[in-house]
């Protein structure tokens, strides 16, 4: 080969790596397209000498797409994705490529698989990048298609990235997917339950001994948490939820999962043991199907799950035990709506279930709905009102009390 052309060669070689380093790292806002000029899509992708200025157009479309994508900012991510999808002509491949791998990535990160599954397609469909850059948006697939209630095709998907030279983090990525679809050999002996909303696969080795009674439990649970948030639809929409039952912690692990008692809403599947609460897992699925969150806090998102867990009725009970066995009666819920860390999670969780238990006592479905679609403290104040912060307060002091009094010592038995 000419030297010439070997140097082409290896700066086009850099400048596709360049891009696929961009797109599996979440996009840094200023370097998706910009750092690679010259880069020539195939088939006359690139912009022509007739359009500078809309290349640079395109260029910067693309480029604050991927940084809406970084700021975690996902429906800014959507909408600048498609604005430069309607003005990037068809000759810009690697553009297009990147604008709907975009899009793809960010729908599907909110939920919105249907929504998502075009995108990717298209962006494969461009039959341009063939590196890791591919990979990622072949990796999303398998996770929409699995969320779809379509595993064949998306075990598929998933096996594909293998052939598109993978970087380390996409290969551990699609390996835990596999792993946690239930696509690993782990599975082979297991057994599989139906109800008329729920998939369930039990560890063969979990002690349950009526196991059709352990899944009618938690199919009638799923039902009142989801009637409880004001749709039933979503416990099937848009496909069963999905329920694997370990025996033990030390079992998933040795099988590869590095934790357990876990929920995926957005593809509508849980990992837990058989021993754990009936429906903290299952309303982490539910709530988020019914509402679609935009913006997530974990007092809320923990707290909606522990309240539907179905372990007591005495959230304030609970809340206080968990914090008398930190030797402390005191407890600054918006404190800690504001920093879940500033907490254990062995007194975090009880404390936000309190909360949830509180404010649906106090308000109605539509608000707890309101809040639970952006989680943050400034909003349910506009959804409560000035009741919130009253309800607060109380909640408080009747944690106070109820630790104080777990925490007193016992009155000394004066015979001798």
């Amino acid at each position: 080969m000419p030297p010439r052309a070997a140097r082409a060669r290896r700066r086009l070689a850099r400048a596709v790596g360049a891009l696929a380093a961009t797109l599996a790292a979440g996009a840094s806002a200023a370097t998706p397209l910009r750092a690679q000029p010259n880069l020539a899509p195939v088939r006359g992708g690139g912009p022509t000498a007739r359009e500078p200025a809309a290349a640079a157009r395109t260029r910067a479309l693309v480029d604050s797409t991927w940084a809406a994508y970084a700021r975690g900012d996902r429906p800014g991510t959507v909408a600048r994705a498609e604005r430069a999808l309607e003005e990037l002509p068809s000759s810009h491949r690697n553009a297009r490529f990147a604008a709907s791998v975009a899009a793809g990535r960010a729908l599907a990160d909110m939920g919105d698989a249907a929504a998502a599954l075009p995108h990717l397609e298209r962006a494969l469909a461009l039959d341009t990048l063939r590196d890791a850059a591919r990979g990622w948006a072949l990796a999303y697939v398998g996770k929409v298609r699995y969320a779809l209630g379509d595993p064949e095709r998306a075990r598929e998907a998933l096996a594909g990235v293998a052939a598109l030279r993978p970087t380390t983090r996409l290969a551990a990525t699609v390996a835990t997917d596999w792993r946690l679809f239930g696509f690993d050999t782990t599975y082979a002996r297991w057994i599989s339950l139906r109800t008329p909303h729920l998939r369930l696969r039990v560890s063969p080795t979990a002690p349950i001994l009526d196991r059709a009674a352990f899944a009618d439990v938690r199919e009638r649970a799923a039902m009142q948490i989801a009637a409880a948030l004001g749709d039933t639809s979503v416990v099937s929409a848009p496909k069963p939820i999905d329920m694997f039952i370990w025996d033990t912690e030390t079992e998933a692990h040795a099988a590869g999962l590095t934790r357990v008692h876990f929920a995926r809403p957005t593809v509508g599947l849980t990992h837990m043991t058989w021993d754990q609460t009936v429906g903290h897992e299952l309303a982490h699925v539910i709530a988020y199907r019914a509402v679609r969150p935009v913006v997530a806090t974990l007092l809320v998102t923990e707290g909606v799950a522990v309240y539907f867990d179905g372990s007591t009725q005495d959230r304030v009970g609970e809340a206080a035990a968990a914090l008398s066995g930190l030797g402390t009666t005191q407890v600054d819920v918006r404190a800690l709506w504001a920093d879940w860390d500033r907490l254990p999670p062995g007194v975090a969780y009880p404390v936000a279930g309190a909360v949830i238990d509180a404010l649906a006592r106090g308000g109605d479905l539509a608000q707890l709905r309101a809040l639970l679609r952006v989680q943050t403290l400034a909003e349910a104040r506009r959804i409560y009102g000035p009741a919130l912060d009253a309800w607060l307060d109380l909640l408080e002091q009747q944690i106070a009390a109820r630790a104080a009094a777990l925490l007193s010592p016992q009155t000394p038995d004066a015979r001798p």
